[in-house]
């Protein structure tokens, strides 16, 4: 066989021995390249877990710290929700509260009530609004004293409407009051 460039089976051979050649290399280079990325993720992996792992030393190297402010949150929860919000075993327990402060201030202030109703409790998740209708007659400084010490209270109080009217001699300042007064209870 002639092994010149001048024979064309030669030349054929070459190029085919060529394309071969670099078909493997490509080949190759493929698989090494899908075997790096295969390692890197590998890698990745046991960084990530090897990261995860320190956390999980640290936290449970600092348990007892963590533990204590854990406490010292729910301490301070319970004492933020216990002054703003009635609890109570039941929702009726929280209503009788809610009334006996509303009751207490209005003799505090020299309200007298002529009626109270407690409208019914809705829920929004966790608390439950509580709501009861309050009607008096006083003089307008016993309504104002009222309102003011209603608003002063730690508890989460509202007034959820509110009509005020004169009766009586405009001069002795009587009025008529009615109002919806709202808490809410966990």
């Amino acid at each position: 066989m002639d092994f010149t460039l001048n024979n064309e089976a030669f030349r054929r051979a070459l190029l085919l021995g060529t394309a071969v050649l670099l078909a493997l290399i490509v080949a190759g280079r493929t698989l090494s390249d899908y075997r790096a990325s295969a390692v890197q993720e590998v890698r990745d992996v046991y960084d990530m877990r090897a990261l995860e792992y320190g956390k999980y030393v640290r936290l449970l190297a600092n348990k007892e710290r963590y533990l204590h402010v854990q406490a010292e949150l729910d301490k301070a929860e319970q004492g933020i929700a216990g002054s703003r919000f009635f609890s109570a075993k039941t929702t009726s327990l929280a209503e009788v509260r809610f009334q006996e402060l509303i009751d207490s201030l209005a003799r505090e202030n020299g309200l007298n009530i002529n009626s109270r109703k407690v409208l019914k409790a809705t829920e929004l998740g966790d608390l439950k609004e509580l709501r009861v209708s309050v009607t008096s007659r006083a003089e307008i400084g016993a309504l104002n004293d009222f309102l003011y010490d209603l608003g002063a209270q730690d508890a989460a109080l509202f007034v959820e409407s509110m009509e005020i009217k004169r009766f009586g001699d405009p001069t002795e300042r009587f009025y008529s009051f009615n109002a919806v007064i709202k808490a809410y209870a966990l």
